[in-house]
């Protein structure tokens, strides 16, 4: 008798979040390049640093969607969560990073244009990205 092997059917994991994530990572380097350029600061090691970090940010996403993937692949219901549980993390993780990388697409374009500085728009998200930063630190 020939042994049957049983392979769940996996969801598809929506790879759109992780690709305009992408886009935002790029979006910002250019702007982090422009702004060095035209501030007259540019530093290879700076420039290293930062996409060693990008690198990282990157891998965490991935790291998302493996574990996203995975959760499809395990039996939940021994613990008493439906047999379709999921943890859908790939969007939160995304934009997580998205709203990180628009602040610091944002900062840079305020460096290299300061009159972008009184812009209502932009005093809105600095108070925002005030806030979640005095939450941090006193979290940390």
């Amino acid at each position: 008798m020939p042994v049957v092997i049983e392979v769940p059917v996996l969801h598809p994991v929506n790879a759109v979040p992780f690709l305009v994530m992408l886009c935002f990572i790029a979006l910002d380097i250019l702007f982090g390049l422009c702004k060095a350029f035209a501030t007259h600061t540019f530093d290879s090691s700076n420039m290293r640093r930062g996409l060693w970090q990008k690198c990282a940010i990157i891998g965490v996403s991935l790291m998302a969607y493996v574990v996203e993937i995975v959760t499809q692949l395990m039996d939940f219901s021994e613990i008493g969560l439906p047999d379709d549980f999921r943890l859908p993390i790939v969007g939160a993780v995304t934009a997580y990073v998205v709203a990180m990388e628009l602040g610091s697409i944002l900062e840079s374009l305020v460096k290299i244009n300061p009159e972008l500085a009184g812009w209502r728009i932009l005093k809105q998200f600095d108070k925002l990205t005030s806030k979640a930063k005095e939450a941090d630190d006193e979290q940390g």
